[in-house]
């Protein structure tokens, strides 16, 4: 009996210590984000990459400072170099804060395949490909956090 109630015990706060979870990181603010995207297939040696654009409004989460929804950023240029005729495109997008810091790692990523004669590199011009901002969905935009009397956060979710 001893021993299910210490296995009990310690269940209880395993659960209680990792399963919490923290609602500061579901809340998204508006940010200008700098953006570009490189596009590759496997089956053919040609490299498309995007401009470097600014999104004015991107929402970053607060905590992490990651850019919302980021994945679909890369499927919005999936789509469009799929229209185009790629197949099996592999694509990644690449953000930041300051636009020199991101023109630099444009340039050290086209550097690096410029000096191999193995891809063929195609520009996509600002206005045949623009990154479009996603915004969070009304549930993930309506989180609140409130400071309690003892320093806690609490989370105000809103509800319908």
């Amino acid at each position: 009996m001893k021993l299910s109630k210490i296995v009990f015990i310690c269940i209880s706060i395993i659960v209680f210590t990792f399963g919490k979870v923290d609602s500061a990181s579901a809340i998204n603010e508006k940010s200008p984000v700098y953006m570009f995207g490189i596009v590759t297939s496997f089956n053919d040696s040609v490299l498309y990459m995007s401009q470097v654009q600014l999104v004015d409004s991107a929402y970053i989460d607060k905590k992490t400072k990651f850019l919302y929804s980021r994945e679909n950023y890369s499927y919005q240029l999936k789509d469009y170099i799929k229209k185009a005729g790629v197949e099996n495109p592999t694509c990644i997008t690449i953000y930041g804060f300051n636009k020199n810091k991101v023109e630099k790692k444009y340039s050290k990523i086209r550097k690096k395949y410029a000096d191999k004669d193995k891809y063929i590199i195609k520009y996509l011009a600002a206005d045949e490909f623009k990154f479009s901002p996603i915004k969070p969905t009304e549930l993930e935009s309506t989180v609140e956090v409130e400071e309690t009397p003892k320093g806690k956060k609490k989370d105000k979710t809103k509800k319908k």
